[in-house]
């Protein structure tokens, strides 16, 4: 293996500081997480207020039906959806669209 001693003798602010282009990379890339997380984030308030939408305009018969499918009384199957609408919301929004 040869060195090249002309790219040697360059001093080094002239060839290029590695580690500033490797921390403008990573700081590029924290930006793009922050930013898909942002609109995640977003999205899930959005689908959280579709499902509570969805849930309060479910009928009784509706969740009674629900309530005998799971062995539940009809009480706890709107605490469990409600609890849902907050945790899974593309669950309750697939349930009730």
């Amino acid at each position: 293996m040869r060195l090249d001693h002309g790219a040697l003798n360059v001093p080094l602010h002239k060839r290029g500081d590695i580690d500033k282009q490797i921390d403008a990379h990573k700081a590029e890339q924290a930006k793009e997480a922050r930013t898909k997380r942002r609109s995640a984030s977003e999205q899930t308030a959005r689908d959280r207020e579709e499902a509570k939408r969805l849930l309060d305009a479910a009928t009784d018969e509706h969740i009674r039906r629900l309530a005998e499918r799971c062995c539940k009384t009809v009480a706890a199957m709107r605490k469990h959806l409600l609890s849902e609408a907050h945790w899974q919301p593309k669950l309750i929004i697939g349930i009730f669209s």
